[in-house]
């Protein structure tokens, strides 16, 4: 078996979210005002501190894509980017809260650096990861359950981990099913539709009702 030396600084970035929660906490407890406005500070921690991080890390480094091993300057910066979105997985209320009033999870993920309509319909329990390479355009429906990652892990031909991540497209008009999983690099033209409970394989396209495996990875290709 093929074994990588992990960064110490990715070890450290385990604790992000331990530490992040605890100084909004206690920002918040040592606020003079009324409990309503240490609500509102903690929501604003919450909610807007971690998506102005990642456009700011984005915007200095660019976004990561490709195929990475653990070991490597790419790979830290996802995960970097992953910690600071990884507290709303652990908790998805917070973005059901958001999904109430229309358009606004919408402009949220905006924030993070995603493309995403207004006009777009969010169901119940859809589960969104590494929100900046997310691009969704207007009328499409993501059913209940629906999984968008645009990360996955794979083994290389060496035989060790290797991180791909890209940008998952969905077209005007798209329809993605309930329960179905769509992965990086994957491509949904307009009008088209994943049906319920099915997933598309990394770089993935679907058109004319087809899925086609299109032939822009060969890190991916050679291990699958």
């Amino acid at each position: 078996m093929t074994y990588i030396k992990i960064p110490i600084i990715t070890v450290i970035l385990n604790y992000f979210n331990f530490f992040f929660v605890s100084v909004g906490v206690a920002v918040c407890f040592f606020v003079k005002g009324s409990i309503i406005v240490s609500m509102v500070l903690l929501l604003a921690w919450i909610y807007l501190v971690p998506p102005i991080l990642c456009r700011l890390t984005i915007f200095l480094t660019g976004k990561p894509s490709g195929s990475f091993h653990q070991d490597s300057n790419r790979h830290t910066l996802w995960w970097w980017l992953y910690q600071l979105q990884l507290l709303f997985s652990r908790f998805p209320v917070f973005e059901e809260i958001l999904r109430i009033v229309p358009g606004l999870y919408a402009l949220w993920l905006n924030l993070w650096g995603a493309k995403v309509s207004l006009f777009s319909f969010w169901s119940p329990g859809v589960t969104v990861i590494d929100r900046y390479h997310i691009w969704v355009e207007k009328g499409v429906i993501l059913g209940t359950n629906a999984i968008l990652s645009p990360h996955i892990l794979i083994k290389g031909e060496d035989g060790k981990t290797l991180l791909v991540v890209d940008q998952i497209t969905i077209k005007r008009g798209a329809l993605i099913g309930a329960e179905s999983k769509v992965t990086p690099g994957c491509y949904v033209r307009e009008d088209q539709t994943l049906t319920a409970t099915k997933s598309l394989l990394p770089y993935t396209e679907i058109r004319d009702g087809k899925k086609i495996l299109l032939r822009n990875h060969k890190e991916y290709l050679k291990a699958s």
